[in-house]
């Protein structure tokens, strides 16, 4: 099986890694405060690193852009005709590297470059908190926020729809968090995407 296989494999059920994240709250304060000591806030949310569903070997997680969503599907990696895919999210080893695991298609995508200081900073945080690889980053150029997203691990489709209010039932999970500049040199940090699996809920229609 391939690296980029067996890394998304890895991760964990989206329930189960937001649970750890939501006991030690700090985390995403620290995490934050180093994205905005680094400038990096405008270009990246914190992301939590989770699968939808297992991928095989030679296969990618891949967003396609609709109107209002975006849909994520297993894709296999072959050449596109004037077809660009461009790594999204990604999550951070022990080490400091960072590791794409999703990807998006037809976006130009080109983010900051991550600093190997940068990097080291954010796996020690990880680390000290007991949550290593669970809190990786996401590319912020051509997202929205407030997004929900629905997962179905039978057929291997993650739908995130944009706009409306943030849901209320307790089945969501917070995937992502954007750091806010609020103009005086100091930030707040604010959730924006949530996430529900067909696992523990009901199928999609």
């Amino acid at each position: 099986m391939s690296t980029l296989a067996k890394l998304y494999n890895s991760l964990q059920d989206v329930y189960d890694v937001n649970q750890q994240v939501e006991s030690c709250p700090e985390a995403i304060e620290e995490l934050a405060k180093l994205l905005f000591h680094h400038n990096l806030q405008q270009a990246y949310d914190i992301r939590l690193a989770h699968n939808h569903f297992n991928i095989d070997e030679g296969e990618a997680v891949v967003a396609f852009d609709g109107d209002g969503f975006n849909l994520s599907t297993q894709y296999g990696i072959k050449p596109q005709p004037d077809g660009v895919l461009a790594a999204t999210d990604f999550v951070i080893s022990d080490d400091g590297e960072a590791m794409p695991y999703e990807f998006a298609y037809g976006r130009d995508i080109n983010p900051p470059r991550l600093e190997k200081n940068f990097l080291a900073a954010w796996s020690s945080i990880l680390r000290s908190k007991g949550l290593s690889g669970s809190l990786g980053l996401a590319v912020q150029e051509g997202s929205a926020t407030g997004g929900h997203e629905m997962s179905d691990g039978d057929i291997r489709v993650n739908k995130l729809t944009f706009g409306g209010q943030a849901p209320n039932d307790q089945d969501y999970a917070t995937t992502s968090w954007r750091v806010i500049d609020d103009g005086d040199g100091t930030f707040i940090t604010m959730k924006c995407l949530y996430c529900a699996n067909t696992r523990q809920r009901h199928k999609c229609g």
